[in-house]
């Protein structure tokens, strides 16, 4: 079932398709999470080499084909493409206030 994705959500889709790096990582709570396949980086700084290796460093783009609610998370799935890896995605995200506290990246 589509869901309406929070503002947070939509931002850092908008940020990571325009390969805006400033703008994805102030949207990550102070103690942000990403958790990639099971390699977990937390914080502003491993966030950041993260994304510069494997998300817009990699020139990253996601075409969302769905979006829905588990539990408290807001589940996107999609078409990821980049020079890192290229494929179907799953991506779960937390959020708090208006900022992502997680970013959880699964196959989709």
């Amino acid at each position: 079932m589509a869901v309406d994705i929070p503002t947070a959500v939509d931002a850092v889709i908008a940020a990571i398709n325009r390969g805006d790096t400033d703008a994805f990582l102030g949207l990550f709570t102070d103690d942000g999470v990403v958790d990639d396949f099971g390699s977990i980086y937390s914080g502003y700084h491993e966030i950041a080499e993260w994304n510069a290796r494997e998300l817009i460093g990699a020139k990253g783009q996601l075409t969302v084909k769905r979006t829905e609610r588990l539990r408290e998370r807001i589940v996107v799935t999609g078409d990821w493409k980049s020079t890192f890896h290229t494929g179907p995605s799953r991506m779960e995200f937390s959020v708090r206030g208006d900022k992502v506290s997680l970013l959880r990246i699964l196959p989709a």
